[in-house]
């Protein structure tokens, strides 16, 4: 694979030369990470090994044909409408393949790209400005002062709660959009502005219902045959479709079937840290709903849940205050993990 002419790759301020990489002091992991898939990227092999991030099973390595990441980098630009010399801005680990892409369409678009190290909070000291770039969740609400130096920021890799959801609308940036992908798909297929619950497809995808009512993706260019997920969706149409949820995060609590996801958002209207609902077993119930909360020392409690537009089923039986949560290595709260750490230890 080649590089466009017009790419550009920057790494702390410092002009990177391919083919002369002596002389760079270059050591930290994460700038290793960038040069090494970048040279993979462009070597003859057909395929690079991509790491999943385990937020919804175990980790695994799977591999990718460039061909068909060349696709999705080409899709994107035509959705987002990036250009040739454009300059992008890389914030995010490039071990997993949200920063991977963001390399890929540098590489593929002849972006000029900036590369930072990953972290929460970095916009604060940066003096440039961006037509594009990707974060988590976390780092757009960290960065949420700044992000006018930024013209178009694409969110992903987690959910965002409703609370951040409306004070990203506040900022009244127009170039804010949440993703939705997973590695399988060679990063996203979907996307949508903060302010619109539906997401639109990119160029020559399209979706359906499978005989379980969760999405089905159909992306030629990206994928073999079409994939089923157990995302739990509102479809407007062949293009178009609003998530609700998780099919195996469903908690049936006395023959009421909950989905997590709707639960939350109600509850991120009186909660401002992490949290999650979580089904447990139990013998009266079959599962008991438990809202688990990432802070010890949280003073929420049954009454304020009950003024939510929650009924009797949908309002946790339990509340507990964690210390912390467990996390996948990108950052996602790995829900089971954290839930069964908790059993272990009551």
């Amino acid at each position: 694979m080649k590089a466009h002419a017009s790419f550009k790759l920057c790494i702390d301020n410092q002009v990177i030369d391919l083919k002369n990489l002596k002389g760079y002091n270059l050591g930290a992991k994460w700038q290793l990470s960038i040069l090494n898939f970048v040279r993979d990227f462009l070597n003859d092999n057909a395929s690079v090994k991509v790491q999943t991030s385990g937020s919804t099973g175990k980790p695994k390595e799977i591999e990718l044909l460039k061909s068909r990441m060349r696709n999705s980098a080409e899709m994107t630009s035509s959705f987002l409408d990036l250009k040739e010399k454009d300059k992008a801005l890389l914030c995010l680990s490039a071990d997993y393949i949200a920063g991977k892409m963001m390399l890929v369409r540098a590489l593929i678009l002849g972006l000029e790209i900036h590369c930072v190290e990953p972290d929460t909070s970095f916009l604060k000291d940066i003096n440039q400005h961006f037509a594009f770039s990707a974060m988590v969740p976390m780092q757009a609400m960290a960065n949420i002062q700044w992000l006018s130096k930024i013209d178009m920021l694409i969110i992903g890799g987690g959910s965002l709660s409703q609370t951040d959801t409306d004070t990203l609308i506040r900022t009244n940036h127009n170039g804010l959009y949440q993703t939705f992908g997973m590695t399988e798909t060679i990063s996203h297929v979907a996307l949508k502005r903060i302010s619109n619950p539906f997401y639109s497809a990119l160029k020559d995808i399209s979706f359906f219902l499978s005989e379980k009512q969760t999405l089905v993706i159909n992306a030629p260019l990206l994928l073999d045959n079409p994939i089923t997920t157990n995302d739990l969706v509102e479809l407007k149409n062949n293009t178009s479709f609003k998530w609700l949820g998780r099919a195996d995060n469903i908690v049936n609590s006395g023959g009421y079937k909950i989905i997590p996801e709707k639960i939350e958002a109600e509850i991120g209207k009186v909660v401002n840290t992490s949290f999650f609902v979580y089904g447990i077993d139990d013998t009266r119930y079959g599962e008991k709903l438990i809202l688990f909360i990432e802070n010890e020392k949280h003073d929420l409690n049954s009454t304020q849940l009950k003024g939510l537009n929650l009924n009797k089923f949908e309002i946790p039986k339990e509340i507990h205050g964690l210390k912390e949560f467990a996390r996948t290595e990108t950052g996602k709260v790995h829900r089971k993990k954290t839930v069964e750490i908790f059993l272990a230890n009551i």
